[in-house]
């Protein structure tokens, strides 16, 4: 499967005038200090493997063939991202998709560097001052 966050929150932040290195996180704790976030966690299922490569990442996958289905959805609560505590809680968080059983490890070669990739990410973060 591939998998999709779409959002889903009624209020929209707007689009930043300039984008400066930290205008992401400044959109986040806009939104987050009075409004939640919805998203839909969404799969489109491999229906045609040679239509839909798992290690071909260039070819996008037919909706029409197969389209996106939610399977749940995540809401992240208002809060101030800025606090101490929620600045050590990230700082601790690693996410990484191979978290997960054996029956659903991410397949292909990309996902295999990505491992990689995010293992020694989540390291030099969690050792770095």
């Amino acid at each position: 499967v591939k998998y999709s966050f779409r959002p889903t929150s009624p209020h929209k932040t707007a689009e930043p005038n300039q984008r400066t290195p930290n205008h992401l996180r400044q959109a986040i704790q806009n939104h987050l200090a009075d409004h939640p976030a919805t998203f839909d966690l969404c799969v489109q299922f491999q229906t045609d493997p040679q239509a839909m490569p798992i290690e071909n990442a260039l070819i996008k996958w037919d909706e029409t063939a197969s389209p996106f289905v939610t399977v749940a959805q995540l809401t992240i609560n208002p809060q101030d991202i800025t606090a101490d505590e929620n600045q050590q809680k990230g700082q601790e968080l690693a996410f990484n998709p191979w978290h997960t059983s054996a029956a659903h490890r991410p397949l292909g070669g990309i996902n295999r560097v990505r491992r990689a990739v995010y293992e020694e990410m989540a390291k030099l973060r969690h050792t770095s001052e």
